[in-house]
């Protein structure tokens, strides 16, 4: 699914301290880093160098380790590159510039994203995208495609597969049109360094996805998160195409005030606004009546628009 399977830099963090290894992770994500192995001591650290078959390069926290032991280790396995990082001090210009001093180049890597392929995430706090997810699976005729270990999720008449392995089970469907139920996030880069089985499963559907929906709800909690979200959606390397979200609109001045202040969050980017509606709530999986609903109501014409957006 990627050519970046070869071109990703390899990396071994040996870092004490677990604060540490979570910023210095983040920063290694967008710089198209792949972390192959989490060292938790010195002999665990030498143990794995000793039967690595990969190129890799390893980032150590000067408290790790002795300097005598350091010092051994390295000379031990002179064919890696190691990179020291001070825990009580972290210079990310030094790591990315260390990092770029290794002989494969940075930033030339491309994601062969899936044209047929979205995944739809949102902020905490139920904003809808199971829902939202279910009316464009039928507008779209798409597969949903949802985690092993995801909660239960409304029911739908479109075809849900539950897969613990995505990018086995996204090459099975060839040109069809698939949709991930993807969740909540709110801190992309933290979430996608992460070595957690949800973690790992969101990085795999944003990686290969050509369009990314995130979905607020219309109160004072969706613009906070979403704040949070396009602050952090920046520092992305080569991120899919974005859609913004906001659902459960309401008309009321609190509704309108909420409104101004998702269009300023996602100026710049594409966007679209579902209003509230309770059939859509209760909407059951009936054909008939799915289809008269869709064509009659505020809801179904602006899922129509996201459809087209979609491409």
């Amino acid at each position: 699914m990627s050519e970046a399977t070869n071109l990703k830099f390899n990396i071994i963090t040996a870092i004490s301290n677990s604060d540490h290894e979570e910023s210095v992770a983040a920063i290694l994500h967008t710089q198209g880093c792949n972390i192959v192995y989490r060292a938790l001591d010195l002999p665990s650290l030498d143990g794995f160098l000793n039967d690595c078959l990969l190129e890799v390069s390893i980032i150590i926290s000067k408290d790790f380790t002795s300097v005598e032991d350091f010092m051994r280790v390295s000379n031990k396995y002179n064919n890696y590159k190691f990179i020291q990082s001070d825990s009580e001090n972290i210079d990310f210009t030094y790591l990315v510039t260390e990092l770029s001093k290794i002989s494969k180049p940075l930033f030339n890597h491309k994601l062969l994203r899936s044209k047929n392929l979205t995944t739809v995430i949102g902020s905490p706090g139920s904003p809808g995208v199971s829902t939202i997810t279910n009316h464009l699976a039928v507008k779209l005729s798409a597969t949903i495609i949802a985690a092993h270990h995801q909660n239960l999720r409304p029911k739908t008449s479109s075809k849900v597969i539950t897969v613990r392995k995505l990018e086995e089970e996204i090459s099975k469907h060839g040109s069809n049109r698939l949709l991930i139920d993807g969740g909540s996030a709110t801190l992309l880069t933290t979430i996608l360094a992460d070595r957690r089985q949800r973690a790992q499963w969101l990085n795999e559907s944003v990686a290969f996805s050509s369009n990314l929906l995130y979905i607020v709800n219309s109160d004072d909690n969706g613009i906070n998160y979403l704040e949070q979200f396009t602050k952090d959606f920046i520092n992305l390397i080569n991120p899919p195409k974005i859609i913004y979200i906001l659902n459960k609109q309401r008309f009321d001045r609190s509704g309108q005030l909420i409104q101004r202040q998702f269009l300023e969050l996602t100026t710049g980017f594409e966007s679209n606004q579902v209003p509230f509606d309770l059939r859509a709530q209760r909407l059951l999986t009936n054909t008939n009546k799915r289809l008269v609903f869709w064509q009659s109501d505020t809801f179904s014409k602006q899922i129509n628009k996201i459809g087209v957006q979609l491409g």
